[in-house]
């Protein structure tokens, strides 16, 4: 633990050693005495993700990682964070963080990101500015129906914690994590509590006072009209990178596990500092109802395929007709000098998220 400085791969390790419930016990009555504060700090956090039944762990925990036992008062430090951000805050600052700070791997916003949190979509446009603060800061205070987690305990002392989701007459699949889909054998369950949200407590304590504050007004202009209005999906916001170019002029099944998601912004630019350092070629899908009367508009790249043909773009615009029903565009990105951002818009298609 003590070589590990990253603290969400922190708060990950001591999440799946306290998955054994002998061990937490355990812990609970003596826990380490001399390691790191960020460990103390991650297995806060993993402590605070189980529930009810981590109390005693937290109360193991925090007078070692010098953690405030008082209540937090959220309503001050809403009100306070609404004040700055009326005072001065760059949403456009606040979304590159929102990308590069991974949360795009639990929510999606216009149908690209992940699933294991609500989608993002509409947040601002529907919820006010201080629903969304408290909701960032104290994530069990309101769980969207049918994101509550909870901790399964299983009859071989273990526990397991995550989304209820699909199940069959034996197993039921549970959510852990961004991607995950994990089986528990029904007859194996002994007992099951709601834990609340998944979204860890905390996630943005660490940040300092402008990024937190461009972060949280990021997300109250999601779907307001304006350049995080993500209600039309005639932008590619999803690229799948792949390590060769047949690959992705081909993009079969077989290759899925050399793929690499990387999102765009709202607006769908694929800004340079997004790029994979190792790969330059990537995929977008998309669908067309019917034929196209409006061109495939492609910006700040050096090939362009559609459907594994290469194409010629005038203007920066491919104007021939595409049939309808599923397609997808293939773009090589100028390894060596890239633009500050790639773009393929189509005001006729609809493209895909995951």
């Amino acid at each position: 633990m003590a070589q590990i400085k990253n603290k969400p791969v922190i708060t990950q390790v001591w999440r799946e050693l306290f998955q054994v419930a002998a061990f937490s016990q355990r812990l609970s009555k003596n826990f380490p005495k001399k390691l790191s504060a960020e460990a103390y700090a991650g297995a806060l956090q993993a402590a605070r993700g189980i529930g009810r039944g981590g109390q005693a762990l937290i109360a193991a925990i925090e007078p070692l990682a010098g953690a405030v036992q008082a209540p937090r008062d959220y309503t001050s430090e809403i009100n306070a964070l609404i004040d700055h951000i009326k005072k001065g805050a760059d949403p456009a600052e606040g979304e590159v963080f929102y990308r590069k700070g991974g949360c795009t791997l639990c929510h999606a916003i216009g149908g690209a990101g992940g699933r294991l949190g609500p989608d993002l979509s509409s947040l601002g446009a529907s919820a006010p500015l201080d629903y969304i603060i408290e909701s960032v800061l104290n994530p069990a205070a309101k769980v969207k129906e049918g994101y509550h987690a909870f901790a399964f305990s299983m009859n071989d002392g273990t526990t397991m914690t995550g989304i209820p989701g699909r199940e069959t007459a034996t197993e039921l699949f549970i959510r852990p994590g961004p991607g995950v889909e994990l089986p528990l054998i029904k007859a194996n369950i002994s007992k099951r509590e709601n834990i609340g949200s998944i979204m860890p407590a905390g996630l943005i304590d660490g940040l300092a006072g402008v990024p937190k504050r461009n972060l949280l007004a990021f997300l109250g202009e999601i779907g307001k009209p304006g350049p995080f209005d993500a209600s039309k999906a005639n932008v590619a916001r999803l690229w799948k990178f792949y390590v060769s170019r047949d690959e992705a002029l081909d993009p079969k099944p077989a290759y899925a596990k050399s793929e690499l998601p990387v999102y765009t912004l709202v607006n769908g630019q694929l800004l340079k500092d997004f790029l994979p350092a190792d790969r330059a070629y990537a995929v977008a899908r998309f669908t067309l109802a019917e034929i196209t009367t409006k061109p495939l508009i492609v910006s700040g790249v050096k090939s362009v395929w559609l459907d594994g043909m290469s194409v010629e773009l005038k203007d920066g615009a491919y104007a021939h007709s595409i049939p309808p029903g599923n397609h997808f565009i293939t773009i090589e990105i100028d390894a060596k000098n890239p633009a500050p951002f790639a773009k393929v818009q189509c005001d006729d298609a609809i493209f895909l998220g995951d």
